[in-house]
């Protein structure tokens, strides 16, 4: 009954390590999209790289000139 019961933790374990890496893989493609379009906009994108919820990345749009003219704190949601 032990074996089996411990059998039984270890694939949930596995499973849920399975998850949060493709979690993690698709939160990157989205932060990374959201980096492109910064710079296609020329945005100054700074990634938060702490590693939990809250704010995901620091974005500031700039004047043509290079004057800041807002800064916003990202929260970026990517999946399907």
């Amino acid at each position: 009954m032990k074996n089996s019961s411990n059998r039984f933790v270890v694939s949930k374990l596995l499973e849920i390590k399975r998850r949060m890496l493709m979690a993690n893989k698709t939160e990157r493609i989205g932060i990374n999209h959201v980096g492109e379009i910064a710079e296609r906009n020329q945005w100054m994108f700074r990634e938060q790289p702490i590693n939990d919820i809250g704010i995901d990345a620091h974005m500031e749009l700039t004047e043509p000139t290079g004057k800041s003219k807002q800064l916003l704190a990202l929260q970026i949601k990517s999946g399907i």
